[in-house]
């Protein structure tokens, strides 16, 4: 019986017990048991979409004909040809450095795992140094995969849950969601500095998380399709999905008036914007 912990956004969600197909008395099936741990940061919706990838874990990680784990370059090849057959990359795929840094392998793994795509015909190489082409099976259409940025208001709000369940939501409907390179925060909330980020990022929508007026209405003017996500998008011309908190802060001044304050103050944390509009 093999256990195999299962990792998600740096924290340890499970633990499953594998009897290989090779011994079936060990148990009916693949995964006899799966215990999932409760790590702080992650919700019950995030662990409940954990749990249904695990059948597909599970094939990924063995050979059900042979019983053996598979390697980790023909890891990174099963991924990769998810990833080529969904449309995330047109033309060529990335080289070995943006593929090793994105998929945290070594770029030997990476040139081995491609030279298995090769081999089943979905890659085809052009010399060296130059990005192999794509080309897929007969008569398959990729899906139109969108390459969805994501801009934080800060760094620290990866781990919220809404971003979580934001990004899953965006994997299951086929796209490809990332993090912008640095947050509205660490760019000071200044126009010129996230233009500058966003013509340098390839990505075909915005996500904007906590976005000012001046950052929204500069989204707003651009050929990419953007949505913000709370911010101060009021009366710009750019869709949002926010919560209307000053009904509550107007009654809650109201009340601080009728007890007999008469000064109050908002706390927020450092680098964020003052009161609503």
């Amino acid at each position: 019986m093999d256990r195999m912990v299962l990792w998600f956004c740096g924290k340890a969600v499970a633990l499953v017990a594998v009897a290989p197909p090779s011994r079936p008395d060990w148990g009916s099936k693949a995964g006899n048991f799966c215990h999932f741990f409760k790590p702080s940061g992650l919700s019950a919706g995030c662990l409940g979409y954990i749990s249904s990838l695990l059948p597909h874990f599970l094939a990924q990680m063995f050979r059900m004909a042979e019983g053996h784990f598979l390697s980790i370059a023909e890891q990174v090849a099963a991924h990769l040809r998810g990833e080529l057959l969904r449309g995330r990359w047109r033309g060529t795929i990335p080289g070995l450095r943006p593929l090793s840094v994105e998929l945290e392998v070594n770029s030997k793994t990476v040139e081995v795992a491609l030279r298995l795509l090769e081999k089943e015909g979905l890659l085809v190489g052009q010399g060296a140094r130059r990005q192999r082409r794509i080309v897929l099976p007969s008569g398959a259409t990729a899906v139109r995969a969108l390459r969805v940025g994501i801009l934080l208001g800060e760094n620290g709000d990866r781990q919220l849950d809404y971003i979580l369940d934001l990004r899953h939501r965006l994997v299951e409907a086929g796209h490809f969601p990332f993090f912008a390179p640095k947050s509205l925060i660490d760019l000071k909330m200044g126009v010129p500095r996230i233009a500058r980020m966003v013509r340098k990022t390839e990505a075909d929508a915005w996500v904007v998380i906590a976005g000012s007026r001046e950052v929204l209405e500069w989204f707003s003017a651009q050929p990419q399709p953007a949505i913000g996500l709370f911010g101060r998008g009021a009366r710009v011309d750019l869709a949002m999905a926010a919560s209307d908190m000053r009904p509550a802060f107007a009654a809650v001044g109201r009340r601080l008036a009728e007890l007999g304050h008469r000064r109050w103050h908002r706390h927020v944390r450092p680098g964020r914007p003052g009161p609503v509009d």
